[in-house]
């Protein structure tokens, strides 16, 4: 967010819950002061578990300690920095922590890990919430002092991860040179005696002169450092002339003594640091930070700060001065007229006491002209930060000029508007004009203009590519307005309120992003406090609060149109609104259609109307789609009120013809074209809208309709499916051969191979009614539709669609024959089944998803065992790994059984499988596993359960099916052998069952039986696949069975096969499975279990396949034979 935003809002913004539009203002993290309790308990453990490993820094444990304080560190990162957007709160246990901290630090090893996960805890503090609030916690003892440049001295700059240590220490050691004592008292007594031994101070000179040269934030710090040290009185004369003057000519190349030369200018005493400002001038103006951020936002800084240093500090005399500062004082002066206010203002509107002595400003520097220049060309820079310390450094010098320079400078800003082809230039003027204002260094007489910009700016939105720009700007003349409700007395901006008061409401209601509405939000807020002149203004305060501001459709139909009621604000927002219908975004013109259509009831559109339609046949593609919906929309609303003139409708209904004429509803612009005009055709249509043109009209409508009806886009084929139904009702009924013509381009769209079209013409089918279609037309439709049910194409989209207009349509011709019927539930079943797959995946999803709602309305019409088709189908379904099937599957499956009475089906034995167990997660899984017991239901039940089992991630199925193995009898069991056994050849199924056989295996006590056949079938799906995750499976399968004497010789016949498998990847896999299950069998070879270890089974067969006959006899296996080829 923008600065302005954030000053206006930040408490709103601090207390903002989740926003629930999802477009704009998305955030997972709620703000609140015991959410961050947990955290900063969490961190405070984190600290005592790293002071904990400071004793294991020797032996073995060392890489132990290495790699827990490395996640003790990822984690205290993740814990800070949640909370990055909002550093208040971290604030008040800043010195918890670093009390801690500290505390380690002096009892661990030096350097070691620890010592320096310590200090990557601080830094990331330090980034969190910044140098300048963490320099206040630090310890400042003067025992600190000396250790403090010893740890830095000891320090290796070239090591590239311990630069948060160095950092942090510099950072430390900046805050413990403030010290009121001498530094000279911190020379050893051995100094006098040695000449040669540096002194403190030499020391912390030589540590700024070392690092300020480096890359990393270590000289950020020493910058910091290096204004604290040389800004001490005992200090300066030593050595802030030779710093400075060593710095100057690295300052273009070494962003380290520029930020070191900025800060102490904002530092050091101004007697001390003056002397040097004309020559940091100089040299600053000249500087060239193109490309360069850090070095462009600290230019500005440097050239800022030491220009105040030259200029005596003082408050403008000619400056504006508000009266009152307290509401209170502003409302009792707006209630008692016979009250007069303090402020006393001439004719021209200046302060009384805006005569000043030219004496007082003969300190301004010769370089003024030069450095306000500097100033204004970074208010144009393409960086946000960098126009914003312009705007501030501008501020303040202008608060040190005289009024004929300061009236200059907000001049020369203005002129700043005047760049149309930059952004930045209006955002850099509009944010130095708020901090201009804020200061009262605009006077009464220049804010005519001033507002005339800030008016122009709030609504500022230049498109460029298939984007546009000028959010900022907008949000940063919200700013300005904010500025001058607070710097002006009500009386001084009580006219400029009125002008400003539609606009602003305008960005409310309208504006794209959320944060330039709600910054003119807060801006009226203060409006409304501060002068008590904004037009309704505590209506407004209640209608446009932060959280409403938050879904922009509420914004532009409900807010707008209780704003339009307003005689202040009805007609710009109208205004404003005819504008929107050309803005890029496409969902900004149709909701602005519709805002238009509502505002049309309270306002006058009569004036309007011109506009838009001449607009509607305009080049402009963006215009024409805008201008046609909103003309559509106003239709709708005003017709049956007769507020058009009929000479206006007269020129609408040549809007399609002309567009038709002038070839523009071809190409990609066409679409938006098809979209407007079945949008307006609609509307016509539901109000009955006399057509007084000939035929042709119907004509042009009927052929954009029927093109628009299977369009690729989703929106335009969505408003010719609502158009159709109502315009054939309304308008075609009375003119049997226009019907005629428009069902049979109709019926020919649902036999073509488009996918889209024959989507649109289905829909189109379901709202028609039977006044339109007549029977012969629905039995032509029926069967055409019955066939592409019916076919294996990939077109699921068009058979999801088609599957509900089968029912909605044959509900709508009830009795329909037996015959009919049987189709319709057989393309019921089949769509329920479809499990086509394509390069985006389950699509048939969509087929089933449409043939339960079908399902569902058409269940009234079948037989008992029709229905219990369709709950078998559903039974799969309920079982599903997809959440949104199942769930749908599972609400259709209760409502068919618990609400009808069918005579195969138990249904008090059903309801008590559905009654609750407490657990949600095992009430979703067990119903449909008990039905395993309800013979109709058995094989259904085992299809779903099949591919559930065997997913690794639904552990609730599986513990459910384990629990539920021993109540079932042993014809379900054969019941899934079938399943397997049909399924032999379907891929994705059978890997399944393998799954599942190992489950039974290896979670159930089954009979001999019934492992002999699992084993026989699982051999039979394998034994000729090279399919590598089926061969992997049916290996755990025979692996599983060997704990079993009666299919040990069984599933070892099966296994020794595989160790001379064709593949290495199974023979080595079969290898390792076989030794792991040997293990915890008993009397087993011990020769064989060493073989299976020994041997590289990467090796060719020839060479294995006498060590697998080995194994063979010492297992007592026959050994496997080779296939012979009889050659004839």
């Amino acid at each position: 967010m923008d600065m302005s935003s954030m000053e206006m809002s930040n408490e709103n913004q601090f207390n903002a819950n989740k926003d629930n539009d999802n477009d704009e203002d998305n955030t997972d993290l709620v703000y609140s002061m015991d959410t961050f309790e947990e955290d900063s308990r969490e961190c405070m453990k984190l600290i005592g578990e790293l002071s904990s490993l400071s004793g294991h820094l020797s032996g073995d444990s060392k890489v132990n300690v290495e790699s827990r304080v490395e996640h003790l560190n990822e984690r205290f990162i993740y814990l800070i920095d949640k909370w990055q957007t909002n550093p208040k709160l971290i604030e008040s246990h800043v010195k918890q922590f670093l009390d801690s901290i500290i505390a380690v630090t002096t009892d661990t090893q030096f350097n070691g890990p620890v010592f320096h996960t310590c200090f990557r805890f601080v830094q990331r503090l330090v980034a969190c919430i910044g140098p300048k609030t963490i320099g206040r916690y630090f310890p400042t003892e003067v025992v600190w002092l000396p250790k403090l440049i010893d740890w830095c001295e000891r320090q290796s700059p070239e090591d590239t991860n311990s630069w948060p240590t160095r950092a942090a220490i510099l950072l430390w050691l900046s805050m413990a040179v403030k010290t009121p004592f001498h530094l000279r008292k911190f020379d050893s007594n051995s100094s006098d005696d040695n000449p040669n031994q540096l002194t403190v101070s030499d020391r912390v000179y030589a540590l700024i002169d070392n690092y300020l040269e480096k890359t990393d934030k270590s000289r950020d710090s020493a910058a910091i450092l290096a204004a604290n040290f040389l800004s001490r009185p005992d200090i300066v004369d030593q050595y802030m002339s030779r710093f400075v003057t060593d710095c100057l000519p690295h300052i273009s190349t070494n962003f380290g003594y520029l930020m070191s030369v900025a800060v102490l200018f904002k530092i050091a005493d101004r007697k001390n640091i003056r002397q040097f400002a004309e020559r940091v001038i100089e040299i600053g103006v000249k500087l060239d930070t193109s490309g360069d951020l850090l070095m462009a936002k600290w230019k500005v800084k440097l050239i800022g700060r030491s220009t105040l240093s030259l200029l005596t500090p003082r408050i403008a005399k000619w400056r504006y001065k508000r009266g009152y500062r307290v509401l209170t004082d502003n409302i009792t002066i707006q209630i008692g007229d016979e009250k007069q206010p303090k402020v006393k203002v001439d004719e021209k509107g200046d302060t009384i006491d805006d005569n000043e002595d030219d004496s007082d400003f003969s300190d301004i520097p010769e370089q003024i002209e030069v450095i306000i220049d500097s100033l204004l060309n970074s208010l144009h820079d393409k960086n946000t930060i960098v126009r914003y310390s312009a705007a501030k450094y501008l501020a303040r010098l202008t608060n040190r000029l005289p009024k004929e320079l300061a009236t200059e400078v907000v001049s020369h800003v203005l002129q700043l508007c005047e760049w149309k082809e930059s952004d930045n230039s209006w955002h850099g003027c509009c944010m130095a004009l708020a901090e201009l204002s804020r200061r009262g260094l605009i006077l009464p007489d220049q804010l005519s203009d001033i507002v005339d910009v800030v008016q122009r700016a709030l609504l500022f939105d230049e498109v460029k590519g298939s984007f546009s720009i000028g959010s900022n700007v907008r949000d940063a003349a919200c700013y300005v307005c904010w500025s001058l409700s607070r710097a002006y007395d009500s009386q001084v901006i009580q006219q400029y309120v009125k002008k400003l008061g539609p606009t602003l409401v305008c960005v409310v209601c309208f504006d794209r992003e959320i944060n330039c509405r709600r910054a003119a939000s807060a801006t009226i807020q203060e409006l409304v406090g501060r002068t008590q002149v904004f037009p309704h203004g505590l209506e407004v305060l209640v209608l446009t609060d932060f959280h409403s501001l938050s879904i922009r459709s509420h914004c532009y139909l409900s807010i707008a149109l209780k704003l339009a009621e307003k005689p202040e604000f009805g007609d710009f927002l109208v205004e404003q609104l005819v504008n929107k219908c050309h803005h890029w975004d496409r969902d900004i013109r149709e909701i602005a259609a519709q805002s238009l259509g509502r505002l049309s009831t309270v306002i006058d559109m009569n004036k309007h109307f011109p506009r838009l339609l001449s607009m509607s046949t305009s080049l402009d593609l963006n215009s024409r789609h805008g201008s046609i919906l909103s003309i559509a929309h106003i239709i709708s609303h005003c017709v049956i009120a007769d507020k058009i003139n009929a000479e206006f409708i007269g020129q609408m209904e040549s809007i399609a013809i002309t567009l038709t004429e002038k070839n523009l509803l071809r190409g990609i612009g066409g679409e938006f074209m098809k979209q407007a005009l079945s949008v307006l055709i609609e509307k016509c249509s539901s109000v009955l809208l006399p057509i007084n043109g000939d035929q042709k009209v119907f004509d042009v409508w009927i052929d954009v309709l029927q093109h628009s009806i299977d369009s690729e886009d989703v929106k335009t084929r969505k408003d010719a499916v609502t158009a159709v139904p109502i315009f054939c009702q309304n308008y075609l009924l009375n003119r049997p051969e226009l019907l005629k013509k428009f069902l049979d381009l109709l019926t020919n769209h649902l036999m073509s191979v488009k996918e889209s079209a024959r989507i649109g013409v289905s829909e189109c089918l379901r709202l028609m009614t039977t006044d339109v279609i007549d029977v012969q037309y629905y039995d032509q439709c029926f069967d055409t539709i019955v066939s592409h049910i019916k076919s294996d194409d990939f077109m699921c989209g068009s058979r999801a669609s088609e599957v509900l207009t089968l029912v909605t349509m044959s509900q709508k011709y009830l009795p329909i024959s037996e015959q009919k019927k049987l189709q319709i539930v057989e393309c019921l079943c089949r769509a329920l089944d479809d499990r086509t797959k394509d390069q985006k995946g389950d699509v048939g999803g969509n087929v089933r998803f449409a043939a339960i709602e079908a399902s569902l309305l058409f269940i009234n019409e079948m037989t008992d065992q029709q229905i219990i088709e369709i709950l078998k189908l559903l039974t799969s379904q309920c079982l599903s790994l997809w959440k949104k099937e199942r769930n749908l599957a599972t609400n259709a499956f209760k409502e068919i059984v618990l609400n009808r009475d069918i005579n195969q089906i138990d249904r008090q034995l059903i309801q008590t499988f559905f009654e609750s167990s407490g657990d949600e997660r095992v009430d979703e899984w067990k119903p449909f596993v008990q039905l395993l017991n309800v013979d109709t239901f058995t094989y259904s039940a085992w299809k779903g359960l099949v591919k559930c089992v065997a997913n690794p991630n639904e552990l609730y199925v599986r513990n459910v099916l384990k629990h539920e193995l021993k109540s079932l009898n042993e014809s379900v069991f054969k019941v899934f052998l079938d399943l397997y056994e049909e399924n032999l050849s379907v891929d994705n199924l059978s890997l399944c069952c393998i799954k599942l056989a190992h489950f039974l295996l290896t979670s159930y006590q089954t009979s001999d039986e019934l492992r002999t056949k699992l084993l026989t079938i699982t051999w039979n799906c394998v034994r000729r696949v090279k399919d590598c995750q089926k061969l992997v499976a049916a290996i755990d399968v025979f692996c599983a069975a060997l704990q079993n004497d009666e299919s040990f010789k069984q599933s070892m016949s099966y296994l020794v096969i595989f160790l001379c498998h064709a593949f290495p990847r199974i023979r080595v896999q079969t290898a390792n499975q076989l030794y792991v299950a040997l293990l915890i069998v008993d009397d087993i070879s011990e020769e064989a279990v060493n073989l299976l270890t020994e041997t590289d089974w990467m090796q060719s067969l020839d060479n294995l396949r006498s060590i697998r006959d080995r194994i063979c006899d010492e297992l007592s296996i026959a050994k496997p034979r080779r296939p012979v080829n009889n050659a004839k």
